[in-house]
């Protein structure tokens, strides 16, 4: 009997406060400004990365200075952790399933083509033209891995909804925060804040096209993580 009161009470106690959350949630305003999903568009014509709608507004982003982390680290440590155990600190060709899965798109399909990939897994190889370079990626080269790291997400300026890794990094420079110093600590977070007000891309598939990869391929990719392995693309356009 007692048993059963306690569950009746926790039933009672679990409904009355969804109820209040529900209650809450439409009644509060947002305390700060939440960016709205942006409906897709046409993609505009691909830059120097092309088929990655990546793009930079100005010299300075080369791929030591994206892969480096231990100057954010000495700050924030806690994130720092958080970041070595993710999925983006192994998101390049320090992951074995998708090295083998680019590796093998850069032979059948070709180096140029593979920026497709490189938009988002490959910022540090890409800015410095490493994945269309004659000479292969090799496994100890720093720049594969270091991932998706601290400067590529606090170093996007805007996001669009017209294509693949369709962002534009900054190249502006980075205030050193000091100790004590209020006004450089204020500076610091404005440059690294991330981009809250930018529109947030839904998932943005390729144009079918002549060096971007089909829906067929995307959809191999995703059964091929899962799977552990490769599956047979259909390429055909």
């Amino acid at each position: 009997m007692r048993a059963l009161e306690a569950l009746l009470s926790a039933m009672a106690c679990t409904l009355g406060a969804s109820a209040c959350v529900e209650t809450a949630s439409a009644n509060e305003t947002p305390s700060r400004e939440i960016a709205t999903q942006q409906a897709p568009a046409l993609p505009r014509a691909a830059g120097a990365f092309s088929p990655s709608h990546m793009a930079t507004d100005g010299p300075g982003i080369i791929g030591n200075v994206v892969t480096e982390t231990e100057s954010c680290s000495g700050c924030h440590p806690d994130a720092a952790a958080q970041w070595r155990t993710s999925a983006h600190a192994f998101g390049s060709f320090n992951n074995p399933i998708y090295r083998v899965v680019v590796d093998r798109f850069r032979r059948e399909v070709g180096k140029v083509e593979s920026r497709f990939c490189g938009g988002c897994h490959d910022i540090a190889l890409l800015v410095d033209g490493a994945m269309t370079a004659d000479a292969e990626i090799e496994a100890g080269d720093f720049r594969g891995h270091g991932g998706i790291t601290c400067r590529v997400c606090h170093t996007i300026a805007e996001a669009r909804a017209d294509g693949n890794g369709s962002y534009t990094m900054t190249a502006a420079p980075i205030p050193i925060p000091r100790e004590g110093d209020a006004a450089s600590v204020r500076l610091h977070k404005e440059r690294m804040a991330l981009a809250l007000n930018a529109p947030v891309p839904p998932i943005a598939y390729p144009r079918v096209e002549e060096g971007a990869h089909s829906m067929a391929f995307i959809e191999a990719c995703l059964a091929s993580r899962e799977a552990g392995g490769w599956v047979d693309v259909d390429r055909r356009r």
